[in-house]
């Protein structure tokens, strides 16, 4: 049976071909792909293995701190289909490109049909393109869930820290997803187009998705070594208040129990209710202040996510104004006691001095609690939508080129990594550059304009829009 990509035209001759072979050696060595078009699959490779170790560090990271389950099951939900994803791809592109030896090499005996419950090959054409597309629509809209996981459980840590270019990452792969997903579900369905004309679409998607997942790596890596700190050090830092507040309040209830003890039988009513209300309020800040201490501490957050902002703005400030009702009851017991005092002048005196202690207190108090409700009604309001049409446009005119960073990453040869390591970029000659450019400008069109992002800390060479030479930055 004729292998179903026989029909494929590479864009190189067959003279070119052999001469880049013997100029620079097979792919296995380190040297670039014989097909300039199988760049965009090992663009691709690299890119999602170098985002997969990002990944697994944010999983890492995020374990040490509170709050943490829905993260978790996020990345190792995108994790897992960002494997499979490439997997897919790279048996496309083995059907695609069937001369190329890494492919050969890494896809070793498998086959298309073998991916999920299906164990054999295709049989005919026919049968294989249309589960082709299903499987990798499949696959594409499992990303786009465990993605849109991934950027709840971001918004979980919105209080302590933001960080807007990881969910612009998100948004924007999500819509690039959608939109891919879309055109496979009207592909499915139609008609004239052969397996080959199949395999030559999917490959084309990879040049805006390999763009798509460096900048989320990026800002992945941006947000670790930023944001899991300063996370980690609010948290820390929230818990040793609240058990400070937690010590204080358990000693103004000692205080307090000690005062009613000594005055309740030779005082009035008035008093004994304050004290006996400064003692609840007491005693209820310090629990307060532990169950906070345990949240920020937990791993498992609400049953109901739409209630959490609501529950934490409570435990947050509830010790708090519950200390504060507790010195008001304290304050309002000291004034009926010294009201029962036998001496006047003494009553006198002492009843001036509570009352304005009791009124600059009640200022200061006061004015915390207006700023602290407000504080939190403005936390209630819903933020306007991160990613709008204009704001979308915007962005991803000013990520990069796809071929651009294609260019940039395999002009950086190392030729001592074997094939399929996260940091492996292969050199690539200017007359493949130039080829792969032109194939794949139409797909690549409205993301020509220059970039506005750096990948690297280091300066890297470029390619001049249109031509593939290279230029320094």
């Amino acid at each position: 049976m004729a292998h179903p990509n026989e029909s494929y035209q590479s864009p190189v001759s067959d003279e070119e071909n052999e001469r880049i072979i013997q100029t620079h050696g097979s792919y296995c060595t380190g040297q670039p792909a014989s097909d300039p078009a199988a760049i965009d699959f090992l663009d691709f490779y690299w890119t999602t293995l170098d985002l997969r170790v990002e990944l697994a560090r944010c999983l890492s990271k995020f374990r040490i701190i509170g709050l943490c389950t829905k993260m978790i099951s996020a990345v190792q939900s995108v994790l897992e289909h960002i494997d499979l994803l490439r997997s897919l791809f790279g048996q496309n592109a083995k059907h695609l490109f069937p001369k190329e030896p890494a492919l050969k090499e890494v896809y070793k005996e498998r086959y298309i049909g073998d991916y999920g419950r299906v164990t054999r090959p295709y049989e005919s054409e026919g049968n294989r393109k249309p589960f082709l597309l299903c499987q990798f629509q499949f696959e594409l809209e499992k990303i786009d869930e465990a993605l849109g996981s991934l950027d709840v459980a971001f918004q979980d840590y919105d209080e302590i820290y933001t960080d807007e270019k990881v969910k612009m990452a998100i948004a924007v792969i999500r819509k690039e997803l959608q939109h891919d997903t879309e055109d496979i579900s009207r592909r499915i369905s139609g008609r004239g187009e052969t397996l080959s004309m199949t395999h030559k679409h999917i490959n084309s998607m990879l040049p805006r998705l390999n763009s798509r997942f460096q900048f989320l790596k990026q800002s992945l890596e941006e947000y670790i070594s930023e944001g899991i700190s300063s996370i980690s050090s609010v948290q820390k830092a929230k818990a040793a208040h609240f058990l400070t507040l937690s010590t204080i309040a358990t000693f103004f209830s000692g205080v307090t129990s000690t005062l009613l003890q000594m005055v309740y039988q030779g005082t009035n009513d008035w008093a004994r209710f304050s004290l006996l209300v400064s003692l609840a309020f007491s005693v209820s800040s310090a629990l307060s202040s532990l169950v906070a201490v345990s949240w920020y501490r937990s791993m498992i957050l609400p049953p109901s996510h739409s209630w959490r902002k609501q529950l934490l703005w409570f435990s947050e400030n509830w010790p708090s104004f519950a200390f504060v009702l507790s010195i008001y009851g304290f304050y309002s017991g000291l004034i009926a006691i010294y009201w029962n005092l036998s001496n006047a002048a003494f009553n006198a005196t002492s009843f001036g001095i509570q009352i304005v202690v009791y009124a600059i207190t009640s200022y200061f108090t006061i004015t915390y609690i207006i700023v602290r409700i407000r504080t939190g009604l403005v936390k209630f309001k819903e933020a306007p939508a991160i990613v709008t049409e204009i704001t979308y446009e915007s962005f991803t005119s000013g990520i990069m080129d796809a071929r651009d960073s294609a260019a940039r990453r395999v002009s950086q040869g190392h030729t001592d990594l074997g094939p399929g390591s996260p940091s492996q970029h292969r050199p690539q000659t200017a007359v493949s550059s130039r080829i792969s450019m032109d194939t794949s400008s139409a797909s690549t069109m409205w993301l020509s304009q220059p970039s506005v992002f750096r990948y690297s800390d280091t300066p890297a060479e470029s390619v001049r829009p249109g031509t593939g030479t290279l230029i320094a930055p």
